[in-house]
Order: structure tokens, then C-alpha cells, then sequence
């Protein structure tokens, strides 16, 4: 008998991680909790607009995206956001203030201090010395700080925290969440230095069509064209509405026991689930200190409004791709949008929307908008519009709403080397047991992508560890 795989959870990860086990002619079964798969990744029509459910972009430089493209045929598919849309906007002391995009602009800009600027030019200059083994993780505004300067980090890096993680930089390990950015320091000594390394870098080569790897991509019907892409080649090996309850070890195999109370033999399972439901599920596989690791790892929910406005309705709407609110500036007075941000879509994706009509997409805190039901948050996301365009906003024409219940997770101080030493114990004491997901890998797609890949490559060298 051939062994068999069951992946548990049928988001980016899951789908990843099923799809290249069975591009490996493995044994594979992938049971998700929802009438379909795809998790926070989608795309829903409404009177011929396009919203996306989450993610709307992705980079073109995205390795194991462009790989995982490539191999489910989509290629050609490959859509890049309009070039002219770079120009990001930052809320800034009662106005939205244009992001400074090189060098020479970040010299020049009056965003910063000449304090802060002398703080950024010295940072080549100030050697990185990251912490001694047995020291604590620092936060990743504390690392920022000392790196970039207080004003420059809470500024910049605040905002493009709270866009994508709905977290504040001193809730984010420094390592745990961004660790490119610390291998970059800790190998060279400088971020810049770090930087500029990787400016000169022979580039990898990936499939598809050659496109500057800043570039910002999708697909003409939205990520929904991956998700079914996905579902396509996984076919009959998809079980939607399979909940998995509970795993048990017997003889070597597991035994995993789904809600309609059925119970299916595996050799290996991967699991995909959010940190605190795969503790549920491991409860009797881990100790209780590692189980209480995996309860404790937060998650930020996020809800996501889109906007749909007839032509003409947003002429005011600036060229560009969107922007982003950072944390509350010393003594502001000025309303801000309460949005973390906002992606200003048919600038970058036209036929995201009928012809001449322009939609957008507003992100929010689930905390900040608690309680407000469909209509309210799309006043809401209006009003936090015309406020950011100092322009009137008439009523949307399309409307639609995501409301994602602990979606991201927090990769808090130490994350990292908890999830090491959660997997490690699994390796002593659940053998076949494999862990991918947002919290075991990060957040972007690109990394979700590459932790469900990396759990199938597991899974088909036996479980080894990987080097």
C-alpha cells in the first residue's frame, strides 16, 4: 500500500502543499472546513466590479509564486498593475503626502527632520550587532530605531506595519516577522549595506514573462484565477466541508477524524490551520508549555471594504496606487481615516471595474469597526475617503464587505524560535506530522506559498530536517 497524505486546510498553504504532492504522483487528500478553498485569497463579482476578498497584489520578484504560476499553466495569465500608478501616498499632519521613491527624493523630501535624515545617512556607518545568543528578540521598532532613527521608523515603517500586518512595529519581533530584512543587517552590518548587496546580486531566474521585479501583479479576473487554478489540478482530491476534529497515532499511521465523524488513515498529515486551532488539534501530541506557545500566538482580524463608483464619481481620486495611515502622530489634532489604509484599485487593475467606473479597497482594523453592519462600514469607508482626497465621495454604486476573524498572525518577540521548537517536538513525537501556514512561515503570500511547498518537500523526503 502506497503511503498517504492528508493536508489539513485549504487555503494558500494547503493548496501549495497538496499541489506538489501530487505533482509528485503522491497519495493526497486536502479536507477544508468551507464550502470551498482558496482562505482569505479570492475574487468576488458585483455589477461588474472585481473585488478581491484579500490580497489584492503580489511582487513579480516572488520566487515561489512565479514557480507555483508557472506550474498550474498560468503564465500567460500573469497581469502587471499599470507602471504609472507608483506613486504611494502617506496620511500625513491632515493631507495625504506623497512617499519618497529613490534616494534623491528621501534626501529631499519634508517629511523627515534633517534629524531623522542625519540619523538615515549615518546608518551605513553604524555597525549592526545583533543580540547574543540567549538574549531577547528585540521588537521590530526597537530595531528600526536604532537603525533608521525613531522618527524615520514610526513614520515609514509604522504605516507599511499597520497595512500589512494591522499590528503596531513594537508588537512584531524584528527576526520573527521580517527576517530578510534582519539576515540583511546581520550579515552586512547595515540595512543599506545589506540593501545595495542585493541591488547587485546576480538575480534568479524565474519562469514566465520577464517583468522588473518591483512590478505589481495579478491576474485579469483577480487571485481568484489562482485559487481555481489550484482546485483544477487537485480536482476530486479535495474534500470541501471536511472539518478536522481530532488526529490520533495508531500503529505508525494517523488517524484523522473529521466533524461528519468519519475517521481516514494517513501516513503523513500537513497541517494548514491557524496557530490556535492547530493546538486544538495537537492537544494530544505536545506538551502542555508547547501547546501553550501555539494559544498564545495572536491574530489581528481584519475587515476589508470595496467600493465600486459610477464614472465620473472619483475624478478627485489621485494618481497612484493607494495610501497608508501610519500610528498617531505626537499631538495630532486633525481627524484621521481610521483606515489602515487604502488601495486605490482600478488605478492599477482598470478592468477591475466597468468602463470608466473606479473602485477602491479599504482596510480596517476588526476591532475598530466592531459592531457596524454592511451599510455603516461602507459610509464609513466613503467618509475616510473624502477625508484622504479632500473631495466629496458620492454613495458607492457596488459594495463588498470581508470581515476576516484572526487572520494574521502576530509574529510577537520569539515567534521564530517557538515555532522551531514546536516543530522539533513534533519530530520526536508525532513523526508525519507536518506544520505550514501564515504563522509557521509568514504572512505575504509569496511566504505562505513557500511554507506549504516546503511541508510537502517534507513530507516526500520522509519527514527529514530540512538543512
Amino acid at each position: 500500500m502506497g503511503r498517504r497524505t492528508i493536508v489539513v486546510g485549504g487555503g494558500l498553504a494547503g493548496l501549495a502543499a497538496a499541489a506538489r504532492l501530487a505533482d509528485a504522483g503522491a497519495d493526497v487528500a486536502l479536507f477544508e472546513r468551507a464550502d470551498a478553498v482558496g482562505g482569505v485569497a479570492g475574487t468576488v463579482a458585483k455589477s461588474g466590479f472585481r473585488f478581491e476578498r484579500g490580497p489584492n497584489t503580489i511582487l513579480a520578484g516572488s520566487a515561489a509564486f512565479r514557480r507555483v504560476v508557472d506550474e498550474l499553466g498560468l503564465s500567460t495569465r500573469l497581469e502587471r498593475a499599470d507602471p504609472t500608478a507608483k506613486a504611494r501616498y502617506l496620511w500625513h499632519r491632515g493631507k495625504l503626502r506623497a512617499l519618497p521613491m529613490s534616494p534623491p527624493q528621501l534626501l529631499s523630501t519634508d517629511l523627515l527632520s534633517w534629524k531623522a535624515k542625519r540619523e538615515l545617512l549615518s546608518e551605513p556607518f553604524r555597525g549592526f550587532v545583533p543580540p547574543q545568543d540567549g538574549e531577547p528578540e528585540p521588537t521590530f521598532g526597537a530595531f528600526l530605531d536604532e537603525r533608521l532613527g525613531r522618527e524615520t521608523s514610526r513614520l515609514f515603517a509604522g504605516a507599511f506595519v499597520r497595512g500589512i500586518h494591522a499590528a503596531e512595529l513594537d508588537e512584531l519581533g524584528a527576526r520573527s516577522a521580517f527576517p530578510r530584512l534582519w539576515d540583511l543587517a546581520a550579515s552586512h552590518g547595515s540595512l543599506v549595506r545589506g540593501a545595495l548587496s542585493r541591488v547587485f546580486a546576480e538575480k534568479e531566474s524565474l519562469p514566465g514573462p520577464e517583468l522588473p521585479r518591483s512590478a505589481l501583479v495579478s491576474f485579469p479576473n483577480g487571485l481568484q484565477e489562482l485559487v481555481d487554478a489550484f482546485a483544477r489540478q487537485l480536482g476530486g482530491r479535495i474534500r470541501n466541508g471536511a472539518g478536522v476534529e481530532g488526529l490520533e497515532r495508531i500503529d505508525a499511521r494517523w488517524l484523522v477524524r473529521t466533524r461528519d465523524g468519519l475517521g481516514h488513515v494517513a501516513d503523513d498529515v500537513v497541517l494548514t490551520l491557524p496557530a490556535p486551532a492547530a493546538a486544538r488539534i495537537l492537544a494530544h501530541e505536545l506538551s502542555p508549555e508547547d501547546l501553550a506557545a501555539l494559544r498564545a500566538v495572536r491574530h489581528a482580524s481584519v475587515t476589508t471594504i470595496g467600493l465600486g463608483f459610477a464614472p465620473g464619481a472619483l475624478e478627485a481620486l489621485p494618481r497612484g496606487f493607494g495610501y497608508l495611515v501610519p500610528p498617531a502622530e505626537d499631538g495630532r489634532t486633525a481627524p484621521a481615516p481610521r483606515a489602515l489604509g487604502t488601495i486605490f484599485v482600478t488605478n492599477l487593475f482598470p478592468n477591475r471595474a466597468p468602463g470608466g467606473a473606479r473602485s477602491v479597497a479599504s482596510f480596517y482594523r476588526g476591532s475598530d469597526v466592531d459592531g457596524l453592519d454592511d451599510s455603516a462600514l461602507a459610509s464609513l469607508a466613503r467618509q475616510d475617503l473624502e477625508l484622504a482626497i479632500g473631495s466629496s465621495v458620492p454613495p458607492a454604486v457596488a459594495v463588498h464587505v470581508e470581515r476576516w476573524t484572526e487572520v494574521i498572525p502576530r509574529h510577537s518577540p520569539g515567534h521564530a524560535d517557538r515555532v522551531r521548537h514546536v516543530r522539533a517536538a513534533l519530530r520526536q513525537r508525532a513523526p508525519g506530522l507536518h506544520l505550514a501556514g501564515a504563522w509557521v512561515g509568514g504572512v505575504s503570500v509569496e511566504q505562505v506559498l513557500t511554507s506549504g511547498r516546503a511541508a510537502a518537500d517534507d513530507v516526500l523526503r520522509g519527514g527529514e530536517e530540512r538543512t
